[in-house]
């Protein structure tokens, strides 16, 4: 059928087979910690603060990221007010248009087959599900970062001025776009993709043409718009430092400055963790790409091997340069990933009946890991369904199983008749059916464990008429109270050891919450118990008696969500 080849047809099959996926992952719970909660009360806050410029956090200013990602949870917050699924509205959006950008770049550079593995890997690999399901920024980034790639790759490859003109304009407003979401950052990945595909190429000519250029003034433009408003609000130079300058460089060099070594020490980088780590976010599908690499490896030395040197460069010299930073985290690796699933396009468009040796391997490999991970999570989900007495739900899981188990089996048939095509159809079946019929139970399970509003009620509640103030909080605690106590939120305080001395002994109607050490018992380790594995229990009585003996205080209310945080409410005797 010809419907199938085209790729607005294709980017819409992709983005529906997915949705159970991303509307599993997005609404199927509450906040989760870290970064959630303190995500969606700058998203809270934007939807009502006067100066949307820079966001803010419990009312101080969070010069971090720019607005972009708040200014879209915060107009969903406005528009379902009270409403946390309402935050990752933007989150779904921002899923479709980043599939279907892939979708078109898959498609224009090996056609119909590429574009749709490359759409349905993009969306599968775990880091990906991460990143379009976690309340963050990274979801806006990836829109802007693949609008970049797939406008630069049309725009070179075009012949006529106008085609080309069009193909750029996408390019530098999906640049601003990338920039608003993350920061200067966010051009590493189109900026070495569209100098890399030249340098292989030995082609500068798009640099000397005014198609390329005229469109700048759209990111330069808006970008200025920005810093001028910005440079407006209070102590605006210094948030404008922060953001374009310590948070970006921070995160690459080691700097001296206080503010800029808070960046520089976080979340510790050696040369070649990327690399090391980079199966973790490949997986299930780090096999394929191992195979799509090899292929690039031969085919990007051809004169005909264009696609092959742009996806190679695009997902392996960020990477590159990544693993020399001074800090590293996975989810830095996330622009790189449509790239990633652009070679694994582009090989499977190349296979045929016959495979070599190595990739029949990387076929059977990939069977392994999918079916390793399939059995593995059936297994741990089930033992949650029994320790949480969540029985009921267990249909869906044999409902999963009796799909994805089967898949396997026809998957591993295709294998053994060497037909890659129907072998990678059928994988990806089993994979997601597994993955959604477990979402269902498992979700739910860990929501409950992530539960912080009942402790932050509870806590407003027994302070009563006293003023709450906390002792070394991190950013979660403060964003919740923020939150969800907003007759407090302008005399809410954060306090070191030595200022909180001094206010308890200033003020008598003072209640006092800490962050306790250690993860509170729950159902899952009672269950592992009794089984005979060994479990600790967290204890903070030593940690409570000095805090009480020090500050005078005595505790009023311990407040336990299972299997997750710890709080103390501690007052006057």
């Amino acid at each position: 059928m010809r419907g199938t080849t085209r790729p607005g047809f294709i980017a819409l099959c992709c983005c529906l087979i997915l949705s159970p996926l991303w509307l599993l992952t997005m609404f199927d719970r509450g906040l989760w910690t870290p970064d959630e909660p303190r995500e969606a009360d700058i998203g809270w806050r934007m939807s009502w603060q006067s100066d949307r410029a820079i966001p803010t956090l419990a009312g101080k200013p969070f010069p971090e990221k720019p607005p972009l990602a708040y200014w879209a949870s915060g107009a969903a917050s406005a528009a379902f007010p009270d409403r946390v699924a309402a935050l990752r509205v933007p989150n779904f959006v921002f899923a479709w248009l980043t599939t279907i950008a892939i979708v078109l770049l898959a498609h224009a550079a090996g056609g119909a087959p590429a574009a749709w593995i490359a759409g349905l890997t993009a969306g599968t690999f775990l880091l990906a599900v991460q990143v379009t399901s976690w309340l963050a920024t990274d979801a806006a980034l990836m829109v802007g970062v693949t609008g970049a790639l797939l406008g630069a790759w049309r725009g070179i490859r075009a012949a006529l001025r106008r085609e080309r003109l069009l193909w750029f304009v996408l390019m530098h407003a999906s640049l601003a776009w990338a920039f608003f979401a993350k920061g200067p950052a966010a051009w590493l990945v189109p900026i070495c993709a569209v100098l890399s595909l030249m340098a292989l190429e030995r082609n500068w000519s798009a640099l000397r043409s005014w198609e390329f250029w005229l469109p700048a003034v759209i990111p330069v433009g808006a970008i200025l718009w920005w810093v001028a408003a910005a440079f407006r609000t209070r102590d605006g130079a210094h948030n404008l430092s922060m953001l374009l300058w310590s948070n970006v460089a921070g995160r690459f060099l080691r700097l001296d400055s206080v503010e800029g070594g808070a960046y520089s020490q976080g979340h510790a980088n050696y040369p070649g963790k990327y690399l090391v780590e980079l199966p973790f976010y490949l997986a299930p599908w780090i096999f394929l790409f191992a195979a799509a690499l090899r292929r690039a490896w031969r085919r990007a030395r051809e004169p005909s091997g264009s696609a092959w040197r742009f996806a190679a460069a695009t997902c392996l010299v960020p990477v590159l340069a990544l693993s020399f930073a001074s800090t590293g985290r996975g989810i830095y690796v996330a622009p790189a990933l449509p790239a990633c699933a652009l070679l694994i396009g582009l090989w499977y468009a190349e296979r045929s009946t016959d495979t070599d040796r190595f990739d029949q391997a990387m076929l059977a490999a990939t069977l392994a890991l999918v079916a390793l991970f399939v059995v593995l999570l059936f297994l741990l989900t089930g033992v949650l369904a029994a320790s949480e007495s969540m029985l009921p739900s267990s249909a869906f899981l044999m409902v999963g199983a009796f799909i994805a188990l089967p898949a396997l089996a026809i998957a591993r048939l295709h294998l053994r008749a060497r037909r890659a095509r129907p072998f990678v159809t059928w994988v990806f079946i089993a994979f997601l059916v597994a993955f959604v019929s477990n979402a269902v139970v498992l979700l739910p399970a860990i929501d409950r464990w992530q539960d912080l509003s009942a402790v932050v009620q509870a806590a407003d509640r027994d302070a009563g008429q006293r003023a709450l103030v906390l002792y070394q909080p991190d950013e979660t605690t403060l964003a919740l109270l923020d939150r969800l106590t907003p007759q407090r939120s302008p005399a809410l305080s954060a306090f070191t050891p030595d200022e909180s001395a001094r206010v308890i002994r200033d003020r008598d109607a003072v209640a006092m919450l800490i962050l306790l050490r250690g993860k509170a018992d729950g159902p899952l380790n009672r269950r592992l118990r009794s089984w005979g594995i060994h479990v600790p229990t967290a204890s903070s009585a030593g940690e409570l008696d000095d805090l009480c003996e020090r500050l005078g205080l005595h505790p009023v209310r311990i407040y336990e969500v299972p299997q997750g945080r710890r709080y103390a409410l501690l007052a006057r005797k």
